[in-house]
């Protein structure tokens, strides 16, 4: 999987496939994990749930590369020592962020429908590839 160009770089159609299924995932998982972070944040989350987990992340950093990854030296939780729900729902929300900067910086608005910048496209003309709307999460 290619890691996406930076900011000012396009990316391909097969690389928004990868990207749209590894923020839904990451999206999954984060609901799921906020919610038993809610009632237990200190119960550990089981390897099952952190092997799935860890393939999406290894996904993510592959594409977010250095330019949008959260954080440059972690990669995947250590399933030989189980992280707190806590702790995963905050590398998670951590990942969506990143994903969304990520998509706000590869997209564009044409008559209020997003789109995708693929290569050799402008943006004052509709997209190929339509995009969901950069979530533009505040600070």
């Amino acid at each position: 999987m290619a890691q996406l160009p930076e900011v000012s770089g396009k990316i391909d159609e097969a690389q928004v496939r990868v990207f749209e299924k590894t923020e839904a995932q990451l999206e999954g998982f984060y609901d799921e994990i906020a919610g038993i972070a809610k009632k237990r944040p200190d119960d550990p989350i089981n390897k099952f749930k952190l092997t799935f987990i860890n393939q999406m992340l290894t996904n993510a950093n592959q594409l977010l590369g250095d330019v949008y990854g959260p954080f440059p030296d972690f990669e995947a939780f250590d399933v030989d020592e189980l992280p707190t729900a806590s702790d995963v729902a905050m590398m998670l929300s951590q990942y969506l962020r990143a994903m969304d900067k990520c998509r706000k910086d590869h997209t564009f608005c044409y008559s209020g429908i997003y789109y995708w910048l693929l290569p050799g496209q402008t943006t004052h003309t509709p997209g190929e590839v339509s995009a969901q709307r950069p979530k533009d999460f505040e600070s």
